[in-house]
């Protein structure tokens, strides 16, 4: 577990002391890490209403898509950091610098990569692979963005993954996604519908 550890700070240390926050690069890496995320929420907007997925079962399914990957941000994810308690990086590794704000909550896992991990796993899973490919991407370079700003671990990266394919592995089938569908997706499509948002 030490030798997990250590490996862990290293990479950290490794990839946020190969970027000066002060430089271009390091102006980069805080827009991935802090923007991109948001340009991939713009990006579902408009997937809503692109003529190929305004169908009811694609639309029910981009809704089922994004609560999945909700619970597993904000169900998930805040029950871990709860329970695990780990310090961010530049509250714990002596020699990280900071690039974005300081903020003194759980590093692991990372909700950012839990839930555009989780979007990704949803899509592939429901056959599109377009936006699949689109998220997957945003996850990792969010995620390798986050960590060499000093925001998390390798690890926290790791442990957000596998939850995201973990709770979108269970929500996505059977039962659960059958009653999901029927107390959050069809209602969430039917007020869409009303409010003119969906045909």
């Amino acid at each position: 577990m030490d030798s997990l550890s250590n490996l862990d700070q290293q990479v950290l240390l490794t990839l946020n002391q190969s970027v000066d926050p002060a430089s271009v690069a390091g102006q980069f890496v805080v827009f991935v890490a802090v923007w991109v995320i948001y340009l991939l929420m713009v990006l579902l907007v408009v997937a809503w209403f692109i003529p190929a997925l305004r169908t009811k079962e694609q639309r029910l399914t981009l809704i089922r898509t994004v609560v999945n990957a909700g619970i597993a941000w904000l169900v998930v994810t805040k029950a871990l950091g709860a329970l695990i308690h780990r310090a961010r990086p530049f509250d714990g590794v002596a020699g990280v610098r900071e690039f974005l704000f300081h903020r003194q909550d759980y590093s692991f896992p990372s909700d950012h990569a839990t839930f555009l991990f989780a979007l990704a796993f949803g899509f592939f899973i429901a056959k599109n692979r377009s936006l699949g490919w689109i998220f997957l991407v945003g996850a990792l370079l969010v995620s390798f963005a986050r960590v060499v700003s000093g925001f998390h671990y390798p690890g926290d990266i790791v442990g957000g993954a596998v939850v995201a394919g973990l709770v979108v592995g269970v929500l996505h089938f059977g039962r659960v996604r059958e009653l999901l569908d029927s107390y959050i997706g069809v209602p969430l499509l039917k007020l869409a519908t009303l409010l003119r948002l969906a045909a």
